[in-house]
């Protein structure tokens, strides 16, 4: 009987071990690949922000003079400014979100001048620059003849400069071809992904869908997208990896 035994407890033994080999397989192997295909979305939403995001710089400039008021041309010493921009890298707005035709005139030695049109009241006038070295606008010239100068007809400071950053529709559009696309991003040739940014419209960056017997993983994330007049808009961005 206790050798009978024995056998029975060995048996018993053996087949737990199997069930947890079983185990193992069936539950832990798939997280593993769930976990894999995280990191492709890691890998991706990485890569297209870094390819895609574009920055605004939102510069409030602030001028007082009161003695002059009313349709005035004023001109701002440029030379040395923090951002090394041309006419077509920026754009000036009143407190109301007006554009206002400028230029900026490079005098070579001389230093460059920031030159614009605007509506002067009797108060601390406030406008912003909007600038950008991605930024490529037409412009308007000033119409005003004479111009306005400090310290002798105004002061003014700028203010603390705001960052606006988004995904740029121009920069998603104009990505690079898909192959292409997965070897500068490092990402598996044996594997495949498609991005979704929705805003209203749908953009769209795919070469195929994925077949049914596929496990796909999927993220969705809140972005913005920056349009070239400094605004932006909520998009979801929804990445598909295989």
């Amino acid at each position: 009987m206790k050798k009978g035994a024995s056998h029975i407890d060995w048996a018993i033994s053996v087949a737990i071990f199997l069930v947890y080999l079983v185990t193992l397989f069936v539950f832990l192997k798939p997280v593993g690949q769930k976990e894999d295909l995280s990191d492709l979305n890691v890998i991706v939403k990485n890569n297209l922000i870094k390819d895609t995001q574009w920055e605004i710089k939102k510069i409030p400039l602030f001028l007082n003079a009161t003695a002059l008021i009313g349709n005035r041309g004023i001109e701002i010493n440029f030379t040395g400014f923090l951002y090394n921009w041309n006419t077509s890298n920026i754009f000036i707005v009143n407190e109301f979100g007006n554009k206002l035709n400028h230029e900026i005139e490079d005098r070579g030695l001389n230093g460059k001048y920031l030159k614009f049109d605007a509506f002067l009241e009797n108060k601390i006038n406030i406008f912003f620059i909007y600038g950008s070295t991605d930024l490529n606008l037409a412009n308007s010239a000033p119409i005003s003849s004479t111009f306005l100068t400090s310290p002798n007809d105004f002061t003014y400071i700028f203010g603390v400069a705001e960052n606006l950053e988004g995904i740029n529709k121009i920069k998603f559009n104009n990505l690079e071809t898909y192959n292409t696309l997965k070897n500068k991003w490092g990402y598996p040739i044996n594997r495949d992904f498609i991005i979704k940014i929705y805003n209203g419209e749908i953009l769209s960056y795919e070469k195929s869908s994925p077949s049914k017997d596929k496990d796909v993983n999927i993220i969705r994330t809140n972005e913005f997208i920056l349009f070239d007049n400094g605004t932006k808009e909520n998009v979801i961005l929804e990445i598909r990896v295989w």
